[in-house]
This record gives C-alpha cells, structure tokens and sequence, in this order.
C-alpha cells in the first residue's frame, strides 16, 4: 500500500536523486553514489557515501509493476495504468527516502544526536555488511536481547 507524503509528486527521479546528491554534498559527504540492483527478484535502490571516515549504504526496495497489476476486486489493470502507478509510486519512495536524510542531518547538524546514532544501521562493515544486516535478523530471532521492560523494572 502507497504511503501518504508526496503522493501526488510529479517531480522525476532524476531530480530527487540530484538533490539527495546535493544535500549529502552541502553537509560533507564523499564519494556519493547511487545505483539500482534486482536482489532475490526485488528491485533495490542504493545510496552510498562516506562521511566522517564512514561508509554508510542506504538500501531501500523500489515496487515491482507486478504490484499494481489487479484492482483490489482482483481485477487486471491496464499496462499503461500499471506503469504509471509503479513509476508515481517510485517517485514518492525517493521523496521520502530524501526527506529521511535531510531530517538525520539535520538532527546531527543541531545537536540533537549524533551522525553515528542517527545511521548506525546504514554503517557499512570492513566485510561489505552494514551494522543492521548483521544486527536486526539477530534482535528478530532472540539472538540478542531486547528489552522488554522498563530501566530498573
């Protein structure tokens, strides 16, 4: 299901992908790159970069047309629907994907927190793998303890 912010945008991918780059930019990140790979037949979009001498790899998954091929009714849609539905909703994606990363730096620019905090999970590993790769699998299956109650309880 489509989420609500920049439902309605119109501005293309390539944009939003020019200001991600530009912001990154204007805060001190290096190395700004940004690709697309198909992973276990999902399409993946990439965002990396190096700040503060670390490596941080944002990977999001961008929607399949197959998504948008029935109604809700079970009904086929027509392909030129299903296109453009797929591609508005890629659109949104990147514009939030842009507004995300605008808030962290924003929030470590102001002292709110710190870069580190604010992209542990994106950080990526001396082996290729990024902090919460390795990490949230591990919170899921009971391998690391989550607290479930209160401090002092």
């Amino acid at each position: 299901m489509p989420g609500k912010y920049a439902k309605r945008t119109e501005v293309p991918i390539s944009k939003t992908k020019g200001e991600i780059e530009g912001l990154l930019e204007k805060y001190g990140a290096a190395g700004v790159n940004m690709g697309q790979l198909t992973k276990d037949g999902k399409t993946m979009a990439l965002i990396q970069f190096v700040m503060n001498n670390l490596m941080v790899r944002i990977a999001f998954r961008l929607p399949e047309e197959s998504e948008f091929s029935k109604t809700r009714t079970g009904q086929r849609r027509n392909k030129r629907l299903v296109e453009a539905e797929c591609k508005r909703e890629r659109k949104r994606i990147w514009r939030a994907v842009l507004l995300v990363i605008k808030a962290k730096l924003e929030a470590v620019e102001s002292n709110i927190t710190t870069f580190e905090e604010e992209f542990l999970s994106f950080l990526v590993l001396p082996d290729g793998q990024r902090v919460g790769d390795l990490v949230i699998p591990r919170l899921a299956s009971g391998e690391l303890p989550m607290l479930t109650e209160g401090p002092g309880q």
